[in-house]
Protein backbone atom coordinates (compact mmCIF):
# COMPACT_ATOMS: atom_id res chain seq x y z
CA UNK A 1 0.00 0.00 0.00
CA UNK A 2 1.64 3.51 -1.12
CA UNK A 3 0.57 6.34 1.10
CA UNK A 4 0.76 10.15 -0.70
CA UNK A 5 0.40 12.70 1.81
CA UNK A 6 -1.20 16.71 0.67
CA UNK A 7 -0.89 19.00 2.92
CA UNK A 8 -3.66 22.38 2.31
CA UNK A 9 -1.97 24.58 -0.24
CA UNK A 10 -3.12 27.89 1.40
CA UNK A 11 -1.93 26.80 4.52
CA UNK A 12 0.64 30.68 4.90
CA UNK A 13 -2.53 32.54 4.66
CA UNK A 14 -5.18 30.64 6.99
CA UNK A 15 -2.62 30.53 9.72
CA UNK A 16 0.14 32.31 10.89
CA UNK A 17 2.57 32.84 8.34
CA UNK A 18 5.55 32.81 11.17
CA UNK A 19 4.56 29.47 11.95
CA UNK A 20 5.42 28.05 8.38
CA UNK A 21 7.72 30.47 7.14
CA UNK A 22 10.67 27.62 7.07
CA UNK A 23 8.08 25.68 4.98
CA UNK A 24 7.56 25.41 1.24
CA UNK A 25 3.98 25.20 -0.21
CA UNK A 26 4.04 23.52 -3.91
CA UNK A 27 0.89 23.22 -6.10
CA UNK A 28 -1.03 20.36 -4.96
CA UNK A 29 -2.08 19.32 -8.42
CA UNK A 30 1.71 19.49 -10.11
CA UNK A 31 2.56 17.21 -7.00
CA UNK A 32 0.17 14.79 -7.18
CA UNK A 33 0.71 14.19 -10.93
CA UNK A 34 4.22 14.32 -10.08
CA UNK A 35 4.22 11.27 -7.33
CA UNK A 36 1.32 9.39 -7.96
CA UNK A 37 2.94 7.64 -10.88
CA UNK A 38 6.58 7.93 -9.74
CA UNK A 39 5.17 6.09 -6.30
CA UNK A 40 3.78 3.13 -8.07
CA UNK A 41 6.77 3.02 -9.97
CA UNK A 42 9.20 2.85 -7.76
CA UNK A 43 7.46 1.03 -4.63
CA UNK A 44 4.89 -1.34 -6.97
CA UNK A 45 2.29 -1.17 -4.96
CA UNK A 46 -0.84 -2.69 -5.45
CA UNK A 47 -3.32 0.07 -3.60
CA UNK A 48 -2.29 4.19 -3.45
CA UNK A 49 -4.30 6.47 -1.16
CA UNK A 50 -4.26 9.75 -0.97
CA UNK A 51 -4.79 11.53 2.16
CA UNK A 52 -4.31 15.42 2.74
CA UNK A 53 -5.63 18.23 4.78
CA UNK A 54 -8.04 19.28 1.49
CA UNK A 55 -10.97 20.67 1.68
CA UNK A 56 -14.31 19.91 -0.61
CA UNK A 57 -17.74 21.63 -0.68
CA UNK A 58 -20.68 19.10 -0.85
CA UNK A 59 -24.53 19.47 -1.49
CA UNK A 60 -27.76 18.23 0.51
CA UNK A 61 -26.69 14.38 -0.21
CA UNK A 62 -22.78 14.86 0.80
CA UNK A 63 -21.60 14.72 -2.63
CA UNK A 64 -18.44 16.78 -3.36
CA UNK A 65 -19.47 19.74 -5.67
CA UNK A 66 -16.67 21.92 -5.42
CA UNK A 67 -13.57 22.36 -3.65
CA UNK A 68 -9.72 21.47 -3.81
CA UNK A 69 -10.51 17.29 -2.86
CA UNK A 70 -12.66 17.19 -6.23
CA UNK A 71 -10.33 18.78 -8.29
CA UNK A 72 -7.78 16.58 -7.42
CA UNK A 73 -9.98 13.38 -7.38
CA UNK A 74 -11.38 14.32 -11.58
CA UNK A 75 -7.36 15.59 -12.52
CA UNK A 76 -5.04 12.39 -10.71
CA UNK A 77 -5.43 9.59 -12.38
CA UNK A 78 -3.82 6.13 -10.37
CA UNK A 79 -5.55 6.67 -6.68
CA UNK A 80 -7.80 4.29 -5.16
CA UNK A 81 -9.41 6.01 -2.68
CA UNK A 82 -8.87 9.66 -1.87
CA UNK A 83 -9.33 11.60 2.47
CA UNK A 84 -9.29 14.93 2.57
CA UNK A 85 -10.41 17.80 5.62
CA UNK A 86 -10.15 21.15 6.78
CA UNK A 87 -13.64 21.69 5.78
CA UNK A 88 -14.99 19.64 8.75
CA UNK A 89 -17.93 18.45 6.41
CA UNK A 90 -18.98 14.78 5.46
CA UNK A 91 -17.96 14.13 1.87
CA UNK A 92 -19.04 10.72 1.19
CA UNK A 93 -18.42 10.65 -3.01
CA UNK A 94 -17.28 8.59 -5.72
CA UNK A 95 -15.31 10.59 -8.76
CA UNK A 96 -14.77 8.20 -11.60
CA UNK A 97 -15.22 5.02 -9.75
CA UNK A 98 -13.18 6.11 -6.79
CA UNK A 99 -14.01 6.80 -3.37
CA UNK A 100 -13.55 10.51 -2.09
CA UNK A 101 -14.12 11.08 1.77
CA UNK A 102 -14.40 13.65 4.70
CA UNK A 103 -15.09 12.34 8.15
CA UNK A 104 -16.38 15.44 9.59
CA UNK A 105 -14.01 16.71 12.38
CA UNK A 106 -13.55 15.92 16.31
CA UNK A 107 -13.12 12.13 15.64
CA UNK A 108 -17.04 12.34 15.54
CA UNK A 109 -17.53 10.50 11.93
CA UNK A 110 -14.51 7.56 10.82
CA UNK A 111 -14.49 7.06 7.24
CA UNK A 112 -14.58 3.38 6.23
CA UNK A 113 -13.23 2.70 2.55
CA UNK A 114 -12.83 -0.99 1.98
CA UNK A 115 -10.66 -2.29 -0.97
CA UNK A 116 -10.55 -5.68 -2.60
CA UNK A 117 -7.52 -6.74 -4.34
CA UNK A 118 -6.74 -9.07 -7.29
CA UNK A 119 -3.73 -10.90 -5.87
CA UNK A 120 -2.34 -12.03 -9.24
CA UNK A 121 -3.55 -8.64 -11.31
CA UNK A 122 -2.03 -6.14 -8.00
CA UNK A 123 -4.72 -3.94 -8.64
CA UNK A 124 -8.42 -2.69 -7.02
CA UNK A 125 -11.01 -4.86 -8.14
CA UNK A 126 -13.97 -3.85 -6.30
CA UNK A 127 -14.53 -0.30 -3.55
CA UNK A 128 -17.19 0.52 -0.62
CA UNK A 129 -17.21 4.01 1.17
CA UNK A 130 -19.29 4.34 4.39
CA UNK A 131 -19.06 7.29 6.90
CA UNK A 132 -19.38 5.73 10.61
CA UNK A 133 -20.46 7.49 13.49
CA UNK A 134 -18.43 6.98 16.58
CA UNK A 135 -21.63 6.67 18.99
CA UNK A 136 -20.29 6.72 22.57
CA UNK A 137 -21.79 3.24 23.60
CA UNK A 138 -19.89 1.41 20.67
CA UNK A 139 -16.50 3.25 21.71
CA UNK A 140 -14.01 2.05 24.26
CA UNK A 141 -11.73 5.06 25.01
CA UNK A 142 -8.17 4.42 24.38
CA UNK A 143 -6.30 4.72 27.41
CA UNK A 144 -2.85 5.26 25.51
CA UNK A 145 -4.10 7.87 23.55
CA UNK A 146 -5.32 9.65 26.61
CA UNK A 147 -2.48 9.32 28.82
CA UNK A 148 -0.55 10.64 25.60
CA UNK A 149 -2.88 13.85 25.50
CA UNK A 150 -2.10 14.57 29.03
CA UNK A 151 0.96 14.41 28.71
CA UNK A 152 0.75 17.18 25.90
CA UNK A 153 -1.47 19.38 27.56
CA UNK A 154 1.15 19.35 30.59
CA UNK A 155 3.78 19.73 28.52
CA UNK A 156 2.31 23.09 27.02
CA UNK A 157 0.82 24.03 30.38
CA UNK A 158 2.84 26.91 31.74
CA UNK A 159 3.40 28.16 28.32
CA UNK A 160 -0.63 28.47 27.97
CA UNK A 161 -1.00 30.41 31.16
CA UNK A 162 0.92 32.94 29.98
CA UNK A 163 -1.04 35.85 29.72
CA UNK A 164 -0.71 37.48 26.15
CA UNK A 165 -3.60 40.55 26.35
CA UNK A 166 -6.76 41.33 27.45
CA UNK A 167 -9.75 40.94 25.61
CA UNK A 168 -12.58 43.63 25.98
CA UNK A 169 -15.73 42.16 24.86
CA UNK A 170 -16.84 38.66 24.08
CA UNK A 171 -14.79 37.66 20.81
CA UNK A 172 -17.32 35.11 18.88
CA UNK A 173 -18.20 35.05 14.91
CA UNK A 174 -19.76 38.28 13.05
CA UNK A 175 -18.63 41.15 16.09
CA UNK A 176 -16.48 44.25 14.86
CA UNK A 177 -13.60 42.70 16.36
CA UNK A 178 -13.40 39.38 15.20
CA UNK A 179 -12.35 39.52 11.49
CA UNK A 180 -14.04 36.50 11.09
CA UNK A 181 -16.99 37.40 9.23
CA UNK A 182 -20.10 35.07 8.13
CA UNK A 183 -19.66 32.29 5.24
CA UNK A 184 -21.93 35.06 2.69
CA UNK A 185 -18.89 37.84 3.03
CA UNK A 186 -16.20 35.60 2.20
CA UNK A 187 -15.41 34.80 5.78
CA UNK A 188 -14.01 31.91 7.24
CA UNK A 189 -14.51 30.18 10.83
CA UNK A 190 -10.43 29.38 11.31
CA UNK A 191 -9.43 33.10 10.49
CA UNK A 192 -7.49 34.83 12.42
CA UNK A 193 -9.12 37.53 15.38
CA UNK A 194 -6.62 39.76 16.64
CA UNK A 195 -7.10 40.85 20.28
CA UNK A 196 -7.34 44.31 21.26
CA UNK A 197 -4.54 45.96 23.47
CA UNK A 198 -1.11 44.58 23.16
CA UNK A 199 0.52 41.81 22.73
CA UNK A 200 3.04 40.47 25.18
CA UNK A 201 4.64 37.77 22.87
CA UNK A 202 6.15 38.54 19.04
CA UNK A 203 3.21 36.87 17.46
CA UNK A 204 -0.22 37.83 17.45
CA UNK A 205 -2.86 35.53 19.54
CA UNK A 206 -5.08 34.14 16.85
CA UNK A 207 -8.42 32.79 18.38
CA UNK A 208 -9.88 29.84 16.46
CA UNK A 209 -14.13 30.32 16.53
CA UNK A 210 -16.14 26.96 16.33
CA UNK A 211 -15.96 25.42 12.83
CA UNK A 212 -19.24 24.61 13.18
CA UNK A 213 -21.88 25.77 9.89
CA UNK A 214 -23.95 28.48 11.64
CA UNK A 215 -23.95 31.54 13.73
CA UNK A 216 -26.21 29.54 16.90
CA UNK A 217 -23.62 27.38 17.73
CA UNK A 218 -20.98 29.85 17.50
CA UNK A 219 -23.02 31.63 20.50
CA UNK A 220 -23.13 29.36 22.67
CA UNK A 221 -19.09 28.31 22.30
CA UNK A 222 -17.69 31.41 21.54
CA UNK A 223 -13.41 31.94 20.54
CA UNK A 224 -12.82 33.78 23.58
CA UNK A 225 -14.51 35.17 26.53
CA UNK A 226 -14.12 38.67 28.03
CA UNK A 227 -11.23 38.84 30.40
CA UNK A 228 -7.83 38.00 29.99
CA UNK A 229 -6.28 36.27 27.08
CA UNK A 230 -3.65 33.83 27.18
CA UNK A 231 -2.03 30.92 24.88
CA UNK A 232 -4.27 28.17 26.72
CA UNK A 233 -7.54 28.41 23.29
CA UNK A 234 -5.08 28.06 20.35
CA UNK A 235 -2.22 25.51 22.00
CA UNK A 236 -4.72 23.53 24.39
CA UNK A 237 -5.74 19.55 22.86
CA UNK A 238 -8.95 18.83 23.34
CA UNK A 239 -10.44 15.64 22.91
CA UNK A 240 -13.53 15.45 21.82
CA UNK A 241 -16.23 13.03 23.55
CA UNK A 242 -18.13 10.58 20.91
CA UNK A 243 -21.28 11.37 19.70
CA UNK A 244 -24.57 10.91 21.52
CA UNK A 245 -27.52 8.85 19.64
CA UNK A 246 -30.45 11.08 19.04
CA UNK A 247 -33.25 10.18 21.18
CA UNK A 248 -35.85 8.76 18.83
CA UNK A 249 -39.96 9.96 18.96
CA UNK A 250 -42.13 7.31 18.88
CA UNK A 251 -45.60 7.81 17.67
CA UNK A 252 -44.74 11.25 16.48
CA UNK A 253 -46.75 10.53 13.28
CA UNK A 254 -49.78 8.94 14.84
CA UNK A 255 -49.75 12.36 17.03
CA UNK A 256 -49.57 14.42 14.40
CA UNK A 257 -52.09 12.46 11.98
CA UNK A 258 -54.57 12.73 15.02
CA UNK A 259 -54.12 16.62 15.23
Amino acid sequence: IGVLGLCYRFTPTVTLAANVAHLKFADDSTTAARLVPALRKRESPDVVLVVGHIPAETDSTRRANSGDLLRLARAIPGVDAWFGGHSHNRVLDTIGGVPVMIPGSHGQIVAVCDLVVDPVAHRVVERSARLVTTYADEVEPDSAMAARVARWNANVAPLAALPVGRNARLLGRGGPESAIGDRSAGGRGHEGCRLRGHALREHDLHARADSGRGAPRARRRPALRTGHASERHPLRVRQQPPARRPRRLRHAGRRQAAR
